[in-house]
């Protein structure tokens, strides 16, 4: 991202068209400041990734580098501009709305019982491509309208706020063109916006949507288990359809081609004692921090069968089959992804 930002991304959002950039460390001989700047702006810097596990921060995250630029410009008043640098390049989003406690040291004691609430509505300035994404959006927070804007090219994250009402749209589309142009952006969907552009998506295309399905739900009514099956086709199915009894839960294909079902079993043997037993001459699928054991593989009437094995809590173990048409890469690929994903609640 050398081009666009330079060697020093400081410098480079500093140079953004706000005046009055504030600065935390002038007269205060370098002491820890502390401001609101989560509660004026709550979306900055704020992400998910597809599969809902991004770190929002440096330190054992997901960021590399990370800077913020606030102003308090003398046409806008409280205004940020935010660049990132990710380790590695992933789509991120971001959540319609926020909810968060006060903040204590602002607010004192009693801020433990406000939150303050943040909204945000696309407006139809918004595209993804090969090459980045990008999106403006009216922020509703603190009683305050803002337009906020969302650009991600490969490994760098973007952001920009200021307080702008929707009757001034003008003005607001003018400052927005002036940083595309002053930070050499150059997002095409900003430079060419008519303020018409400015009115709200009611089918908003970019926000974060839970790719998960959750089954076994606990006392508490949360999933002990959730299978990743966006964008693969795959529906929760009655697990009472005669081609598959006595599972608990199956996903399948309408073509019944692909699928992949879940039953739960007792056992009498420990977590270690259940590993032990395949630690010599079995593939092992690891999908972060479980281990999903293959305990048999074969090919019936043109599908590969493949039975699975985990550990799951409270002496129980987890069985998991596969099926899927010989041959068929793409499939084997996506039900694969799913074991991969498996998010699985061992306590």
């Amino acid at each position: 991202m050398k081009p666009i930002t330079g060697t020093n991304l400081k410098q480079w959002i500093e140079k953004s068209p706000f005046d009055n950039l504030w600065n935390s460390h002038k007269n205060n001989n370098d002491n820890i400041v502390i401001d609101n700047r989560n509660q004026v702006f709550p979306f900055m810097g704020k992400f998910k990734n597809e599969n809902n596990n991004f770190k929002n921060y440096k330190t054992n995250g997901d960021i590399y580098k990370e800077e913020t630029a606030l102003f308090n410009d003398s046409q806008f008043g409280e205004s940020f501009v935010y660049a990132a640098l990710l380790y590695n390049s992933q789509e991120l989003f971001l959540q319609p709305a926020l909810s968060e406690m006060g903040n204590v040291a602002f607010s004192g004691a009693n801020a433990i019982n406000k939150r303050y609430y943040a909204n945000l509505s696309e407006t139809k300035i918004y595209n993804k491509n090969k090459t980045y994404k990008t999106a403006i959006y009216w922020v509703d927070a603190n009683r305050k309208k803002y337009l906020f804007g969302f650009y991600q090219r490969g490994q760098l994250v973007f952001q920009f706020g200021f307080p702008c009402n929707m009757n001034n749209r003008s003005e607001g589309l003018k400052k927005i063109k002036e940083i595309n142009q002053s930070l050499n952006l150059n997002v095409k969907e900003w430079a060419n916006a008519q303020e018409t552009d400015l009115n709200i998506n009611n089918t908003p295309q970019s926000f974060w949507e839970n790719p998960f399905i959750g089954i076994y739900h606990n006392k508490y009514t949360l999933p002990d288990v959730q299978v990743k099956t966006k964008n693969t086709g795959l529906k929760k199915l009655n697990k009472n359809l005669s081609y598959q009894k006595g599972v608990d839960y199956v996903f399948a294909h309408k073509n019944k081609q692909l699928l992949i079902s879940f039953k739960r079993e007792t056992t009498t043997v420990t977590a270690q004692e259940f590993v032990n037993k395949f630690k010599h001459g079995k593939q092992i699928i690891t999908n972060n921090k479980d281990q999903l054991f293959i305990t048999n593989e074969e090919v019936k009437n043109g599908q590969v069968i493949m039975d699975i094995e985990t550990y799951f809590k409270n002496t129980s173990i987890l069985k998991i089959q596969i099926s899927y048409p010989e041959n068929d890469n793409k499939a084997k690929e996506q039900l694969l992804d799913i074991l991969n994903n498996l998010k699985i609640q061992k306590f």
